[in-house]
């Protein structure tokens, strides 16, 4: 059935391009007068009719196909050679539809196209090259089609075997390569965030070096308001002292888009405040969220305006509100648990999308050529050699038809494999 359906598009295309499938080769014309051919005087030639010599002179210099072949029936013209000479050659054409081979010049005789037949010629090197060029042009395609075949076979083989190879070692070293790449991830992204936080706190003004011994601020935002236009607050810290915190207590002030300080609308109270209760070791995070601290659709930012620390020793810390601008908006300088996790999912998720695309990969070892309908990715070049494939198939049938060529039944079967073959 495909191969009916091919045929079918193949014919469909020539008939098209308005081509005699079994009359013509694809330029049998010359767009120039430099060809000749020695005619004796008294050799008789049939002149063109006038809509014949208009299509030749017209698809000579477009290098168009004719549609017209010698009808020798309608010769009923004929025109004899004056003297000896060469005459010009405009082209070629064939005494019949089923001809293999072109036995007819078409030549310029004062001015005047005619047909020329190649018996009446004692030197017929020009058509007969013309004719050995067919064959030769059509063997090179044949050529190159089996060179590329060869080519696509040996590629997709070459990377199904390695697929198997990689897919028997990584499916015996699953876990372990999980686990190495997490650690090697979760290690240069902590290194990463050191330097991000080095970095910032460097560039830390005076009050905030002083501050930032006891205390960064990560994250402090006033949430939008929900439906109730209730507003949510989270704040977010390091414990960069020596000590175990025990309670850290904030407070500060709502703002509006406009700077300045708005109230609860139900609590009627601007200063806003909380309590986070540790403890917090240490070099550890803490912080969180505090739900609706203040009820007012208009609230856009909460300004921190001082912060106490309570140890588990009994001492404490206050930071101004200056102090606490001064250290707001540092880079963490940990992973979380939640983010560690995450990197190890994401390996998984790796190593298993890649023992799956093995798999996939090494399943064309048995049928390399289904290979060629994976147009992207691992085998995105062979899809693009079996373009070429099709390409030059289709090419080389079309000139099989129009030069009524023998059927190439001995095409080797990696060929055959990939197209189909008339």
């Amino acid at each position: 059935m495909n191969r009916i359906v091919s045929i079918s598009l193949v014919i469909a295309a020539l008939v098209l391009n308005g081509v005699n499938l079994l009359a013509q080769a694809d330029k049998p014309y010359y767009s120039d007068d430099s060809h000749t051919v020695y005619v004796p005087k008294r050799t008789v030639i049939y002149p063109l009719r006038d809509y014949e010599a208009e299509s030749v002179q017209k698809n000579r210099h477009e290098e168009k196909w004719s549609i017209d072949y010698v009808n020798t029936m309608l010769l009923d013209k004929k025109v004899r050679v004056s003297e000896n000479g060469d005459l010009v050659v405009v082209g070629f054409s064939k005494s019949g539809m089923s001809v293999k081979n072109y036995d007819f010049y078409i030549v310029d005789y004062s001015g005047q196209l005619c047909y020329l037949p190649k018996e009446s010629c004692p030197d017929n090197s020009l058509i007969d090259s013309m004719n050995q060029g067919i064959i030769k042009y059509y063997q090179s395609m044949q050529r190159e089609l089996v060179e590329l075949s060869e080519e696509y076979f040996s590629r997709v083989t070459k990377k199904a075997q390695d697929a198997t190879s990689q897919l028997a070692s990584i499916k015996g070293r699953k876990d372990f390569l999980v686990d190495s790449i997490s650690t090697s991830r979760i290690q240069q992204r902590q290194a990463e965030m050191e330097e991000e936080y080095n970095a910032w706190k460097a560039n830390l003004n005076e009050v905030g070096q002083k501050a930032s011994k006891y205390l960064v601020i990560h994250n402090s935002e006033l949430l939008s308001p929900n439906s109730a236009a209730g507003c949510d607050y989270t704040l977010y810290y390091t414990n960069n002292s020596t000590k175990t915190i025990k309670y850290l207590d904030w407070k500060g002030n709502a703002y509006n888009a406009v700077n300045d300080i708005v109230s609860c609308d139900i609590r009627n109270a601007s200063l806003l405040q909380g309590r986070d209760t540790g403890p917090v070791a240490p070099d550890q995070e803490g912080g969180g969220l505090w739900e609706t601290i203040i009820y007012n659709w208009s609230a856009k930012e909460l300004r921190l305006t001082g912060i106490t620390i309570t140890y588990t020793d009994g001492t404490k810390i206050n930071l101004s509100g200056k102090e606490i601008a001064a250290i707001t908006g540092a880079p963490h300088l940990h992973l979380t648990y939640g983010q560690q996790s995450l990197i190890e999912i994401h390996a998984k998720n790796e190593i298993e999308t890649k023992i799956y695309d093995l798999e996939k990969i090494s399943k064309y070892l048995s049928n390399p050529e289904n290979a060629r309908y994976e147009v992207i990715g691992i085998f995105g070049e062979e899809a693009e050699i079996f373009k070429r494939i099709q390409a030059i198939g289709l090419e080389s049938s079309m000139y099989r038809f129009r030069n009524q060529i023998p059927n190439w039944d001995d095409a080797p079967e990696s060929v055959k494999r990939l197209i189909v073959i008339y």
